[in-house]
């Protein structure tokens, strides 16, 4: 497999980052809820994580042409290094400004990886290193997610959770070697230059992302964040959450490899997907363990046949226009992203408050999500599809 030394460079970052970021979505958000804070800390936890990647989604994109790509995935480590600083030196007396603290810190590496990272598929690979890149890359990826939390609930379970920040602090080290390895590259325009939505937009069927997104970022943050929820509340023993969550991945591989064994149409597995999806609902119903934990595999699984199917659509979509005014289009959708993760944790907030079931209205809102994104996407190929005639009569 012929790589670049840069590209091997990139590769190693990134998953040196995609370590952090599993360990992050975890053991992070389980030390928040062991330490007494239950659902109410682990909620304003990701609330201002999310809240600070929008920022620094933004401020890092204005950042890849005043400096580089390279500074920017650079900058993302040192917040990751003040993230684990933070948790290895928490004070249970100051809690109140820990979870503030790492969750703004967590953030800020989160958006600024995001936005080098997505920027280098344009103005760093080349066409040719596609194939092979994505190759490797998902190959290393898949194995982080299945040893990471095993590795990592290995070290706090057998040692404590000081000394699993620790080891991400080295981690880090890791990853400022392999980031000075990687070139300068950078957008080739200041990226909020013509930023309005009118010249942004302008391609057919792309102002439909919008709304898409919205719907994909209720839907994705209802899915993952009580999944997450659900495992702590049947136990908050580090082995058993990191078990589950390999079980996950176990399962969204299998999944994945029946889905390109069988070559069945994308709307037999949309359909598929959303039956799963409807089914794994019942989870809100039900408080024995193994119906539990069934349901959250099934609940995975549905997750992956309706996001395969859907996700060819929405590349299609996106696709359409040059390199710059894609990334243009990226960061404008990170508005609806940001208000559709905010608003189903404010929710919770809230209804928590109340000494409501937050499911009672998050599971509706979750549903007609699901239905809203294909419903959504139909209509922007329509569009696209009404443009490609026209072109060909004229």
């Amino acid at each position: 497999m012929k790589l670049t030394k840069e590209v091997w460079a990139f590769i190693v970052f990134n998953n040196v980052m995609a370590t952090i970021f599993s360990y992050t979505s975890i053991f992070v958000n389980l030390f928040i809820w062991g330490n007494g804070h239950n659902l109410e800390g682990v909620t304003v936890y990701n609330l201002i994580s999310y809240i600070a990647l929008f920022l620094s989604y933004m401020i890092g994109s204005r950042y890849l042409h005043t400096y580089s790509g390279k500074f920017v995935m650079t900058l993302s480590a040192v917040f990751t290094v003040a993230t684990f600083v933070l948790l290895f030196y928490d004070n249970t007396q100051n809690q109140g400004l820990m979870i503030p603290g790492v969750a703004t810190m967590s953030g800020m590496t989160s958006g600024l990886f995001w936005a080098g990272n997505n920027s280098a598929l344009y103005f760093f690979l080349k066409p040719e290193d596609y194939t092979n890149y994505y190759s490797m890359n998902t190959m290393i990826s898949q194995t982080v997610t299945i040893l990471v939390p095993l590795l990592s609930s290995a070290i706090v379970y057998l040692v404590s959770y000081r000394y699993s920040f620790l080891f991400m602090l080295m981690l880090v080290v890791v990853a400022f070697v392999f980031a000075r390895k990687l070139p300068d590259y950078a957008a080739t325009e200041p990226l909020f230059r013509d930023f309005r939505i009118k010249t942004v937009f302008t391609k057919p069927g792309t102002k439909w992302l919008v709304p898409i997104t919205l719907s994909s970022g209720t839907y994705a943050q209802f899915q993952n964040f009580f999944s997450m929820i659900y495992i702590f509340s049947i136990s908050n023993n580090v082995v058993f959450v990191a078990l589950m969550n390999v079980g996950f991945t176990i399962m969204m591989l299998f999944g994945l490899f029946i889905y390109k064994r069988t070559g069945w149409n994308d709307l037999y597995w949309l359909m598929i997907g959303i039956g799963l999806l409807l089914v794994s609902y019942s989870v809100a119903f039900t408080h024995q363990t193994f119906l539990v934990i069934f349901l959250l595999l099934l609940m995975k699984m549905g997750n992956l046949f309706f996001n395969v199917s859907n996700g060819k659509q929405t590349y299609r979509i996106q696709v359409q226009d040059e390199p710059v005014m894609r990334i243009k289009i990226g960061m404008w959708l990170e508005v609806p992203l940001v208000i559709a993760r905010s608003s189903v944790l404010l929710i919770v907030l809230i209804l928590f408050h109340y000494h409501l079931n937050p499911m009672v209205v998050l599971i509706p809102l979750s549903t007609i999500a699901i239905f809203a994104i294909p419903a959504l996407q139909k209509k922007a190929v329509e569009k696209i599809n009404s443009h490609v005639a026209t072109e060909f009569t004229e």
